[in-house]
């Protein structure tokens, strides 16, 4: 079936809504009036066509909020982290059936309206058969079921997907227009520019190459925006990159609570954030951003906009970005004819718990007048006002983060919002106290959950407010939800956050230490400090292959003396779940020694990146060690080992030359260059571009 003329003249607007979001956003909560479609991710293939995919994926309730407000449904298959059996499925021809045949079945008996395929990435032209063949006979045996396809926007990774051939049966081309820069950069940049200059990558140059490069209507592309973007340790916006962790819009809106200041690139058309003292760099979409952004896909009679992810921007109920991208795109809101801005309270000032705050805005309309005006704390109606000066008084504030607007009317009845007002209010300095109200004892397991009383800020430190897994101590900001391994773990980890417990060490000695943990990345990194004293040096979290797969790390020969501690788990690279700690004894040790010093271990980020066909690997070691540099393809095969010697302390440089491993070229892809001197490890990924 040719589905090109059964296209929609309207605006497509997207939302990605990942299993892992029910319980922070369930369906009830979700603001369909600025939405078209809901994309719901992901389901993914094994090698032999079975259908996988997390425990919690059917959500029946969902399906029915969006049918109810008729609106559209797909399934998305694959992403970033499930796509590794799409090859070896997609080429077998049983195996191929059978996934599609399930995929079919699964589409009908939980009613959704179409299959979004989002296969990371086809790499050679016998995967780009394999996906035409994947396409066609979905058609084939459904027709009446909507088809879109998740792609980049280079030739880099788009050069396997046949564009002329899918559009006969693609009624969308959705393209992933961020990712330009990120922590894997070897400087920090914008995530998702809308222009950059020069061989820089931005959502004009994405759109050129699918519209421009490889032919695609305009009104089958829709313009992927993040919600999302990129912290980054860097000194300043294009300074080197020395690690980071992705953000949240409102982990972006945090940190200009805390004293961050914020920059408008008026080139870029993007916003980026610096830190206090000039060691750390955001790069993220805002409100401005997002609008210029969907005028950009309107100029250019795109299809409509996607957005990964619909949660990023949600704070009590209040979700600015979708607000803006649903009126500009869809008109959601209305007519607006009044304007409104909120005038106090003035940015930077502080609160604490229990006062009472003021809220003012001025207000106009340039059709006819205001009728009233209401305020807002999320979703939660403070109060309104019919004549200026528009005011309320908000009593008894609670502590934590929250955002306040206000709403316009006209006298037509449609409301106007301004812009949102973030505020911090302070609780009192909180008692630190352990969590079962007796301290933990080491040996013993700790479990994640169980962090001390006190707050945020005090027992440990959240980036972002509430608790994302709205389990176990849902008062807390710490993310805790179920775990598949019995309890709970500790979830939605960013870098820079801690947790502390009250302990004794029961004796000294030299101990083991058992982690739990599960990640769909490599990079993760933590340490444990007793007193504010590093007593692991830097672990690494590998990638388990699911958020749900736990495996256990052992960091091995850790000198403890007995006494009264706090105990701190500290991220230094978050993207992964802890379970628990387990500390294991040994035996005694009077070797002074022996204890781990972890100054100036560090893995940097290879330069230049991505390459071809030489780059540079530099490091550096705290001790004189036996050091192991290995390269590793992403099926975890041994690609090359670069070093494997004896070193002496300090700053090390080595290259690795694509062209000259095994005596043979390797071809262009993601690799990871693994990093070992004695009890330390690190990992980098590496990109090589032909």
């Amino acid at each position: 079936m040719n589905i090109s003329s059964a296209l929609s003249t309207n605006s497509v607007v997207i939302g990605y809504y990942p299993a892992y979001r029910h319980n922070k956003l369930p369906a009830d909560k979700l603001q369909l009036q600025h939405l078209t479609h809901i994309f719901h991710s992901f389901i993914y293939p094994d090698a032999n066509g079975n259908i996988l995919h997390s425990d919690n994926f059917i959500y029946p309730e969902l399906n029915q909020k969006v049918h109810e407000e008729n609106k559209k449904i797909f399934i998305a298959l694959g992403g970033g982290a499930q796509s590794g059996d799409f090859p070896a499925m997609a080429a077998d021809s049983a195996s191929r059936a059978k996934f599609i045949q399930g995929i079919v079945e699964f589409c009908r008996q939980h009613n959704y309206d179409g299959i979004d395929i989002d296969w990371e990435y086809p790499s050679n032209v016998t995967d780009k058969s394999n996906l035409n063949k994947f396409v066609f006979e979905i058609n084939q045996l459904n027709p009446d079921l909507g088809l879109s396809v998740t792609l980049p926007g280079s030739n880099w990774r788009g050069q396997y997907f046949d564009f002329n051939y899918l559009s006969q049966y693609v009624q969308w081309f959705g393209c992933m227009a961020y990712d330009m820069s990120g922590t894997w950069s070897v400087t920090s940049g914008h995530n998702a520019p809308l222009y950059a200059t020069g061989w820089n990558p931005s959502v004009k140059t994405y759109i050129d190459y699918l519209n421009v490069t490889k032919n695609v209507p305009a009104n089958k592309i829709i313009m992927g925006i993040p919600f999302y973007g990129y912290l980054y340790d860097s000194p300043y916006f294009g300074g080197p990159n020395y690690g980071g962790s992705s953000v949240s819009y409102i982990d972006a809106k945090t940190n200009l609570l805390n004293g961050w200041t914020y920059v408008w690139d008026d080139f870029a058309k993007a916003p980026y954030l610096i830190n206090p003292d000039s060691t750390q760099i955001v790069s993220f979409d805002d409100v401005r951003s997002v609008g210029l952004k969907c005028d950009y896909a309107k100029e250019r009679n795109l299809a409509g906009v996607m957005i990964w992810e619909i949660s990023h921007d949600e704070l009590a109920g209040d979700q600015p970005l979708l607000e803006t991208l649903g009126q500009k795109m869809l008109g959601s809101l209305g007519e607006l004819t009044a304007s409104v801005e909120m005038t106090q309270p003035e940015k930077g000032t502080m609160f604490y718990e229990g006062d009472s705050i003021t809220i003012t805005a001025t207000a106009s309309d340039s059709v006819s007048s205001v009728s009233k005006v209401e305020f807002y704390r999320g979703s939660n109606k403070l109060g309104e006002t019919y004549s200026a000066p528009y005011t309320v008084v908000w009593e008894n504030v609670e502590k934590g983060i929250h955002v306040l607007k206000a709403l316009a009317y006209n006298e037509n009845g449609i409301a106007t919002p301004s812009e949102r007002v973030y505020i911090l209010v302070q609780g009192a300095i909180a008692e630190q106290t352990p969590f079962t109200g007796v301290p933990s004892v080491i040996p013993g397991a700790i479990e994640a959950e169980d962090f001390d009383e006190g707050g945020n800020g005090v027992s440990y430190f959240d980036t972002t407010p509430g608790n994302s897994g709205a389990s176990y101590r849902t008062d807390e900001d710490v993310d805790i939800e179920p775990c598949s391994e019995g309890g709970f773990n500790v979830g939605w980890i960013v870098t820079d956050e801690w947790l502390e417990y009250t302990v004794v060490v029961d004796s000294t000695g030299i101990y083991d230490i058992n982690f739990s943990v599960a990640s769909t990345m490599d990079g993760g990194a933590f340490h444990l400090e007793l007193d504010g004293t590093d007593v692991t040096g830097t672990i690494t979290s590998p990638n388990t292959g699911a958020w749900t797969v736990f495996t256990t790390i052992i960091k091995t020969d850790v000198e403890l003396s007995a006494g009264d501690y706090i105990l701190r788990f500290y991220v230094d690279q978050g993207n992964f779940n802890i379970h628990n700690m387990i500390f294991n004894y040994r035996g005694t040790t009077g070797v002074a020694e022996n204890t781990i010093q972890t100054k100036n271990f560090r893995l940097y980020n290879n330069y230049p990146n991505p390459f071809n066909p030489q780059t540079n690997i530099r490091f550096e070691i705290p001790n004189n060690s036996f050091t192991e540099v290995t390269v590793y393809d992403i099926q975890g095969r041994t690609v090359k080992t670069l070093l494997s010697k004896n070193l002496a302390s300090g700053a090390h440089t080595i290259s690795w030359n694509g062209t000259n491993s095994f005596n043979h070229s390797v071809a262009s892809g993601l690799y990871f260059c693994f990093l070992r001197a004695g009890d330390f490890t690190a990992v980098k990924q590496m990109v090589l571009v032909r």
